[in-house]
């Protein structure tokens, strides 16, 4: 079962040491899917969209970098720009060019065992947190997609207006998401900082830490003008809103406020 709001694949994951990865998830209640061989990854990666991908020596029979290839194949082909992070640990060392990584569709090499503090801004790295705190850091990464106490405290306790509010918030997510997909792939960066910011002020009335999160980090970014990782964070936003909306609809949001 994986974590509602973080998803993380593993690949390589027959016999568990202390120092996995799965491990030390699992101290912040994450709990990744596992693959024990490329078959089983593509299947999993066909079937779910995944935050993270993390690809261990455990256990593995097969090539690294032949692993991470058949599983990189799809957006190798269509040249997708936000493809999901693909880390490596191994024991030994990484080939000689990190050419060779890339091509094979591998983000970052890390030698194994890896550190929890280690893991921690792996993860913050990669999915778009600041590192100034670790406990900030994984707060963001379970934020909920909706709060009902944060909705009423933000409406004075006004259970119509908060389960309102909350509404009109989520009735205009399916235009902002295509907007922002627009603006970004225009490279409309002034254009995505005021839809950032108007997403945030909606947010701001209303308790959906997840979207507010990732909505704050974007608007940031783009105030310093800085080009790192903007692919990533306005994939993570487009995945925030699409979280919300999957929320609402498995929730009666009328019932969650009577």
């Amino acid at each position: 079962m994986l974590s509602p709001e973080v998803k993380i694949l593993i690949i390589g994951s027959d016999t568990i040491p202390s120092t996995h990865p799965e491990i030390i998830l699992g101290k912040f209640g994450l709990t990744p899917m596992l693959a024990k061989d490329s078959i089983s990854a593509i299947r999993y990666c066909d079937d779910n969209t995944f935050d993270l991908i993390l690809l261990t020596a455990t256990g593995r029979s097969e090539n690294t970098l032949d692993i991470a290839t058949q599983v990189c194949q799809p957006h190798l082909k269509t040249n997708q720009p936000l493809k999901t992070p693909l880390i490596m640990f191994d024991a030994g060392k990484a080939p000689q060019k990190k050419e060779t990584l890339l091509l094979a569709g591998i983000d970052e090499h890390i030698t194994e065992p890896i550190s929890e503090s280690a893991l921690i801004k792996l993860l913050a790295n990669w999915m778009g947190y600041g590192l100034s705190d670790h406990n900030t850091t994984f707060k963001a990464l379970l934020a909920r997609p909706v709060e009902i106490e944060e909705c009423l405290n933000r409406s004075q306790q006004s259970t119509e207006l908060a389960k309102d509010v909350l509404k009109v918030l989520i009735g205009g997510l399916e235009e902002q998401k295509k907007e922002i997909k627009m603006l970004h792939q225009n490279n409309d960066r002034k254009g995505l900082q005021i839809l950032a910011h108007k997403i945030r002020g909606s947010c701001c009335c209303s308790g959906v830490p997840l979207l507010n999160n990732q909505t704050l980090r974007l608007e940031k970014l783009l105030q310093q003008n800085n080009r790192v990782n903007i692919d990533l964070i306005v994939s993570n936003l487009i995945r925030a809103i699409t979280q919300l909306q999957s929320w609402s609809g498995q929730h009666d949001i009328d019932a969650l406020f009577e």
